[in-house]
């Protein structure tokens, strides 16, 4: 884990535990939380190209799915840099295996 994604993980997981002690940080919260996080980005990007919602901030809604993201990340120990790394390699291979046959 980086020391950002670190940082995110204390002040959201901190965020969470105060204004909903109850609730338990984990793989299935998370994921119920990033795919709230990301239908708020989907009406932010909706205003921003056509329709209207008030007071939306798209670069605040993707903060939001990329912090909810990371903490989800540390409760399934996931190393998003080395995993974000490994699936670029991946597609740089794909790209290259399309341009040379034409699939992959």
């Amino acid at each position: 884990m980086t020391e950002h994604e670190q940082r995110v993980w204390e002040v959201c997981h901190e965020y969470t535990s105060v204004k909903k002690p109850d609730v338990i940080l984990d793989p299935p919260y998370l994921l119920r939380r990033l795919i709230e996080e990301t239908g708020e980005l989907a009406e932010v990007v909706a205003v921003t190209y056509g329709v209207q919602y008030p007071n939306r901030n798209v670069t605040q809604e993707i903060a939001d799915v990329y912090n909810t993201l990371v903490m989800l990340a540390h409760v399934t120990s996931v190393d998003v840099e080395a995993a974000s790394k490994d699936k670029l390699e991946v597609l740089r291979d794909r790209t290259v295996k399309l341009r040379q046959t034409g699939s992959f």
